[in-house]
């Protein structure tokens, strides 16, 4: 009997060895490049930290959608009071169209 418990206890302990554990952020990136869409095909990226912190955006082409990577979710400010979240590699409108003023990100 005794032989058997340390068996099973030596396969339990070998198994939880083997199991793989997610290590928080292992996956997680430190930034996000981000594409914004304009008119007539216009558009730029811009990176943005993962950690929640505010960045502004120094571009004045008007956005009309916003695409951020898988893993991310980002909220984007508009010049005319526009709030914009976005979503794990979603293409989101921007209503009404308009220059975006800041944008923070952060890691799913």
């Amino acid at each position: 009997m005794q032989l058997s418990i340390l068996s099973i206890l030596s396969t339990l302990a070998a198994t939880a060895i083997a199991v793989p554990v997610a290590v928080p952020g292992e996956n997680h990136h430190s930034t996000a490049t981000v594409m914004f869409f304009g008119a007539a095909d216009a558009s730029f990226t811009q990176d943005f930290k993962t950690d929640g912190t505010e960045t502004d955006i120094h571009n004045v082409l008007s956005i009309s959608k916003i695409s951020v990577p898988a893993g991310v979710t980002c909220t984007f400010d508009g010049i005319d009071g526009s709030v914009t979240k976005v979503s794990n590699q979603a293409v989101v409108d921007v209503g009404p169209p308009q220059t975006q003023v800041s944008g923070a990100c952060w890691n799913l």
